[in-house]
């Protein structure tokens, strides 16, 4: 028996019908996977409930239950060390290279970035690549004062002319470690800084004991913890944690949080949220806007 080939406008009349049926399935199939994330979001939270439950003093005597922005989120990650848990799947956590920082030191207004500068003229480089490593970097800085960093000797902990020193890790998230043994006068106002910005937790890098260890980009969570649970008595209904830009979400310390909220939009226009009493629910950037409802971000 003879056979027929297709036409090339049987073939264009298929592909067209295809097409069609792809453009009309794809938004509910899209839809389908966002709820599916934000299942998975909402089950993330209540494990993170249960996990600031689960800390040293939580229950007791009124002890408190939420660790303070400092320590968000490595205190619970020591009762639920699944990192997976602390990332809401419907938004990629930014990580960005070493080379994106610098140390301000606003005493003297310099900024000084994470390369060797052994080539610059003079003698007048101001950071110095002191180890390198496939799992962690040692950075030498002066301080833009003296400018004798590379006339020291061996030991770049006591022989003077590092004034101060980091090490920085390979891998992600990008963490960093204060190894600086003495401090002078001068270098009160350095700041660790991410395209204009201090990083939470650097900002008065004088404070920062040496051998302190600090998650330079976030990359451990993407989820804000509000910053005014961490006091002993926490009232119902609180805001507690939810999906965020920033590690911390406030109604202080200079940030807008209205704007932020707006841009914090993961799941179909909502954001998931976990309040002291343990619930999860999505709620609208508007609602949760601390001009709206204040009661809720405050315990």
């Amino acid at each position: 028996m003879k056979r027929h080939a297709f036409t090339l406008v049987e073939l264009l009349v298929i592909v067209t019908i295809v097409g069609l049926l792809v453009a009309i399935l794809a938004p509910p199939l899209q839809r389908v996977r966002s709820l599916a994330r934000q299942v998975v979001c909402t089950n993330n939270l209540h494990q993170i409930d249960v996990a600031f439950r689960g800390l040293p003093g939580a229950g007791l005597g009124g002890g408190k239950p939420y660790c303070s922005p400092a320590g968000w989120p490595s205190m619970p990650m020591a009762v639920l060390s699944e990192r997976s848990t602390y990332m809401c799947p419907e938004s990629e956590v930014p990580t960005y290279d070493v080379s994106e920082y610098v140390v301000y030191n606003g005493y003297v207004g310099v900024e000084v970035p994470f390369e060797d500068q052994a080539s610059v003229a003079g003698g007048q480089g101001l950071c110095r690549l002191i180890e390198d490593t496939p799992e962690y970097s040692i950075w030498g800085f002066e301080g833009g004062i003296a400018r004798d960093l590379w006339a020291g000797g061996a030991n770049y902990l006591t022989d003077g002319s590092v004034d101060f020193v980091i090490r920085t890790s390979k891998k992600p998230p990008l963490v960093g470690t204060n190894l600086t043994e003495r401090w002078q006068g001068q270098y009160e106002l350095l700041s660790l800084n991410l395209r204009g910005k201090a990083v939470k937790g650097w900002e008065d890098f004088h404070k920062v004991a040496k051998g302190a260890t600090f998650e330079m980009d976030g990359g451990s969570t993407n989820y804000g913890i509000n910053a005014l649970v961490s006091g002993a008595q926490v009232a119902p209904d609180t805001i507690v944690l939810l999906d965020y830009v920033e590690r911390v979400a406030n109604r202080g310390e200079g940030e807008n949080t209205t704007d932020e909220l707006r841009r914090s939009v993961r799941h179909l226009g909502k954001i998931n949220v976990l309040d002291s009493n343990g619930s999860v629910q999505a709620f609208g950037p508007t609602s949760l806007d601390p001009a709206v409802d204040p009661d809720r971000w405050s315990p």
